[in-house]
């Protein structure tokens, strides 16, 4: 029912051939189940769909000293260049990132997303595209390993009810962020030092691609977008058999902690 009312909230706008204003940066999120179900059963609401596991695909990034996100995990994407769509700005990153043709018939373009927007001294808009694997099995996945170290399918059930283990805050040293001169003044007099910001560390899958060394902390920009695209599908449900979010989006102060 989630996966349906997510084809649902996305689906408003599918759009392919625009470049979206001030949006700088694209991303993918790309959706399978577990045991498969065909793209047909999902669009046909008439037939039950069975049970499965639907699972989201995150990358951890290289870690770079030029990339201001560099070892986050995130999902495909990048910036956008040229007079190239936002569209397609998501499908080439994607490819480029984890070798998946989003184009193919393997893929199911579902829709955009709500995007997000990083509050910096120069805000950073990002767009989000949803797509839904099409295939029984995932197409083989290629990583760049200048962009990408690992990759990590999971359930929407850690998403959407981490246990207390997976629920880990991010410390955010407050002289290193780049808020304006009245909020440092304000944390200054204050004494803050750090805001905590929500935070789900991902677990371990042992698939091709993954990791078991590497620490998966979902947090900040991505954390917020699946965040608004998991609360947006179950409002447009009629299901009351969906769980409940447990943490709200961590953009604003009264999201966070203080120390």
């Amino acid at each position: 029912e989630w996966l349906r009312s997510c084809f649902q909230v996305t689906g408003c706008d599918r759009t392919t051939d625009e470049r979206l204003p001030g949006v700088q940066a694209c991303v993918s999120i790309v959706i399978r189940t577990v045991p498969h179900i065909p793209l047909r059963v999902l669009l046909d609401e008439s037939v039950e769909c069975p049970a499965t596991s639907v699972q989201i695909l995150f990358i951890k990034r290289a870690a770079r000293e030029s990339d201001r996100w560099s070892g986050h995990v995130a999902f495909p994407g990048g910036r956008c260049s040229g007079s190239e769509s936002s569209f397609h700005t998501a499908v080439r990153e994607t490819e480029e990132e984890v070798g998946l043709d989003l184009l193919s018939e393997d893929f199911h373009f579902c829709g955009r997303s709500d995007g997000a927007t990083v509050k910096t001294k120069t805000n950073f808009k990002v767009a989000v595209y949803a797509f839904y694997q099409c295939s029984a099995e995932t197409p083989a996945m290629k990583l760049e390993p200048s962009e990408v170290d690992s990759v990590r399918w999971i359930p929407l059930d850690v998403l959407v009810c981490p246990n207390e283990e997976q629920q880990k805050p991010v410390p955010w040293l407050l002289q290193s962020s780049g808020f304006s001169f009245i909020y440092r003044m304000i944390f200054r007099l204050f004494n803050i030092k750090y805001l905590y910001f929500p935070g789900i560390l991902l677990p371990i899958t042992g698939e091709e691609h993954d990791n078991e060394n590497h620490e998966y902390h979902l947090w900040g920009m991505t954390y917020g977008c699946i965040r608004k695209l998991i609360r947006n599908s179950i409002k447009a449900s009629d299901s009351n058999t969906l769980p409940q979010i447990h943490a709200e989006l961590p953009f604003t102060t009264r999201n966070v902690l203080v120390d």
